[in-house]
């Protein structure tokens, strides 16, 4: 009887990175595993849900593999899938499959080998594209090598009884099956920062034919970078061939775009400008693509913008709507980032006059924020003008916006970033005239409706911050009198409220 297949792993949503810190690649390194090492099979008269462990040794301790997870325990699961166990999602992001899918292709070939024998292994359908068409490998394995079994080449590595200390040599002829598991893929990446140029031309022979569909799988896509970043000039550009004419496509892919960025910071500049030229008829498409925007930005990063006109020509009009957009604000920080004066005036007066709405916007407050943490002194002179536009709106609605969830981002960051006019302009809106004022504040006084507000809060935290002098004297004396007075009242709430405990911490300990 086999053992029942462990169940498939969840399923998670792609976790949006904070817009305010866009264009981060993740890390080219496989996070580690949680999962259980697998390739031993369970006795026939195990009763279902209880495996024994083989072992011809019982009291030799089992050694684990350097390039699995930390574990000494033996291998117990028998699915025969490379997918199954509880594998941890570390990247937090979405699969090309659900596990529903995964399950049922799983059972449904092990069922169809089960009762054809004669019907040769069973392949599991791949979760690329069904165009995709690949050649045999080295290996004689057909793409989608998501074996129903591994090959024992690639069970003993995951398993290593004997603690053997694998090679690049050892996997020859599995190159692309050991790209297409976790392990393999972590042991392919390690060996190859530090191969010689004869063990990296054997790997990339194997897999150079395969290299576009590697580049969209869950754990090849990290060997392709790898050999972008440690490959020679010739391999790099067998890759760049075999991406000509797929670069929408690719970018648009959840594992694929990351293989873009990474080819965008090693390749020659004239092959950066070709790439990127393919995706000008469908800049606003990328723009607004989850893994899209990652690679326009990457594309604006990499390449001169006199280079790249066909980005900002595409956006005419559409810039607010992009400040306002999930992944086009992101877009926007950059090109006023790179661009040109000339690229910031296009932008700035497509803007202008939505300033007030953007600082309130949940997306569009990301795009004021930037501009605001720019040096007035040091930047564009359209840049350091619109800040100036920036802190006088700010100015006349200090206490509104500071309410605000998303505006109230903004404030903090008129506060720390501008000059010592724009601070006290700010200031002075809320801002106790003497001592006698701050130490009798009435109710309805700004200071008060900060402190008492849960976004607002944070700002008056920032004015104790970058205050100075008799500012921070009058600050302080004005939250320890509020401060005073609510432990007088007998109202618990107000006692309680946690924005009014968090300015106690912070004025603990400042002398007046």
């Amino acid at each position: 009887m086999n053992a029942p297949p462990t169940p498939a792993p969840q399923v998670q949503p792609l976790t949006q990175e904070q817009p305010g810190n866009p264009g981060t690649m993740p890390s080219v390194v496989n996070p580690t595993s949680t999962s259980t090492i697998q390739g031993t099979r369970a006795s026939v008269n195990t009763p279902l849900g209880k495996r024994n462990v083989q072992n011809k040794n019982p009291s030799k301790k089992y050694q684990a593999n350097p390039y699995l997870d930390s574990t000494n325990n033996p291998p117990t699961n028998t699915s025969g899938n490379r997918n199954s166990g509880s594998l941890s999602n570390s990247f937090n992001i979405k699969t090309n499959y659900t596990s529903n899918n995964i399950n049922g292709t799983i059972n449904s070939s092990i069922a169809n080998n089960n009762k054809k024998k004669s019907s040769g292994p069973h392949k599991l359908n791949s979760p690329l594209s069904n165009n995709s068409k690949l050649k045999n490998g080295s290996n004689g394995g057909k793409w989608s090598n998501y074996y129903a079994v591994r090959s024992p080449v690639l069970d003993e590595f995951r398993s290593n009884p004997t603690n053997k200390a694998y090679k690049i040599k050892d996997i020859v002829g599995y190159v692309l099956e050991f790209c297409q598991d976790q392990h393999g893929s972590r042991f392919i990446q390690y060996e190859l920062a530090s191969a010689s140029t004869s063990e990296r031309e054997v790997i990339f022979n194997e897999i150079r034919d395969q290299a576009v569909e590697l580049s969209d799988d869950v754990f090849g896509n990290y060997v392709i970078q790898k050999f972008f970043e440690f490959g020679s000039k010739t391999q790099r550009d067998i890759l760049v061939n075999q991406f000509k004419g797929k670069m929408q496509e690719l970018s648009m892919q959840m594992y694929a775009c990351r293989v873009i960025q990474r080819a965008l910071e090693f390749i020659e500049l004239e092959q950066r400008i070709e790439l990127v030229q393919e995706l000008s008829t469908c800049v606003l498409e990328m723009i607004k693509d989850q893994n899209g925007n990652h690679v326009i930005q990457k594309a604006i990063e990499s390449i001169p913008m006199t280079e790249l006109p066909f980005i900002l020509n595409s956006l005419d009009g559409q810039i607010y709507h992009l400040s306002t957009h999930a992944y086009g604000c992101r877009v926007i920080q950059r090109l006023l980032e790179f661009g040109s004066e000339d690229d910031q005036t296009r932008i700035f007066r497509e803007i202008k006059d939505f300033i007030p709405f953007l600082i309130q916007d949940q997306y569009g407050n990301y795009v004021i924020q930037h501009v605001l943490q720019q040096d007035g002194s040091n930047c564009l002179k359209e840049m350091a003008e619109t800040k100036q536009d920036i802190i006088n709106i700010v100015s006349q609605s200090v206490v509104e916006f500071s309410k605000h969830k998303f505006a109230s981002n903004v404030v903090e960051k008129a506060i720390l970033y501008g000059t010592k006019g724009q601070k006290g302009l700010i200031m002075s809106k809320v801002m106790p005239a003497d001592e006698a004022s701050a130490a009798s504040l009435e109710e309805n006084a700004p200071m008060v409706l900060m402190m008492r507000d849960q976004f607002a809060n944070y700002v008056v935290q920032k004015l104790v911050g970058v205050s100075e002098g008799q500012d921070k004297r009058l600050i302080v004396i004005a939250i320890k009198s509020y401060l005073e007075k609510l432990n007088q009242s007998d109202s618990v709430g107000n006692r309680n409220l946690a924005s009014v405990e968090k300015l106690a911490s912070l004025v603990e300990s400042i002398a007046i």
